[in-house]
C-alpha cells in the first residue's frame, strides 16, 4: 500500500552551503527538453482526477535502496533540497538547471517525483506523478515495462507509453529505443549497445 504522499513545495527564502561540483552530463538533452515545445505527452487538458503517485514497488524495487541511490546523484539531491527546504546550490550551472526542472518535480515521502501529463489517447487525459529513476535502476524499469508487453512485442510506441506512465529519467526515450533494438523480436537482435543516456550523475 502506497503511503499518503507528503508533497513538499519550494521555499524561495532557503539557502544552501553546499559547494559540491555539479556532475551533470546531459546538458544538451536538458536544453532540448526544457527549451522546446511540449511533447505530445505534455499536451492536452488534464482531468479533475486527483494526482496519484506511482510507487517504486510496482517495479519490485527496494524503496530504501531506491531512495539511497537517488541521493547519490548530485542534481537529484540538489533538486530535493530546493523543493523540500528551499536550499539553493551555490554553483551557478547547477542552480540554473534545477530552477528549470523544479516546476515539473515534487518530493513524495522523500523521493523525487516528476509530474507527467498524459494525453487522452486511451481514456481521459490525466496527470500522474512518477519516480525519477537513478541510473542503476534504469535497466530494471525497462525490463519490467517490456516484460509486461512481451507476449506481443508491440514495439516502440507502446513501450514509450508504458514507461511514461510509470517512471522518468533524463534520456529515457533514447534508452527505450536502445533497449528494444536489443530485443531479438523487437529490434532484430542487433547486439548489445552501451547506455548513452540518463547519465546526469
Amino acid at each position: 500500500t502506497v503511503p499518503e504522499p507528503e508533497v513538499a513545495e519550494p521555499d524561495s527564502e532557503g539557502k544552501s552551503d553546499s559547494d559540491s561540483e555539479p556532475e551533470l552530463e546531459d546538458d544538451d538533452e536538458l536544453e532540448l527538453e526544457y527549451a522546446t515545445e511540449p511533447t505530445e505527452v505534455e499536451t492536452g487538458e488534464t482531468s479533475a482526477t486527483p494526482v496519484t503517485p506511482s510507487s517504486v514497488d510496482v517495479f519490485g524495487l527496494d524503496s530504501e535502496l531506491f531512495l539511497a541511490e537517488q541521493q547519490e546523484v548530485t542534481w537529484i539531491r540538489a533538486l530535493v533540497a530546493l523543493l523540500r527546504d528551499g536550499a539553493i546550490p551555490l554553483d551557478p550551472f547547477l542552480r540554473r538547471r534545477i530552477a528549470q526542472m523544479a516546476p515539473k518535480h515534487c518530493v513524495v515521502n522523500g523521493l523525487l517525483m516528476r509530474t507527467v501529463h498524459l494525453p487522452a489517447n486511451v481514456g481521459p487525459a490525466r496527470t500522474v506523478i512518477v519516480p525519477v529513476v537513478p541510473l542503476p535502476f534504469v535497466n530494471t524499469v525497462l525490463h519490467f515495462c517490456h516484460r509486461d508487453l512481451l507476449s506481443s512485442h508491440l514495439g516502440l510506441t507502446k513501450m514509450l507509453e508504458k514507461v511514461r506512465r510509470h517512471a522518468y529519467w533524463p534520456g529515457w526515450r533514447k534508452d527505450v529505443a536502445e533497449y528494444l533494438r536489443d530485443c531479438m523480436k523487437c529490434g532484430g537482435g542487433k547486439g548489445p549497445r552501451p547506455w548513452t543516456s540518463g547519465r546526469m550523475q
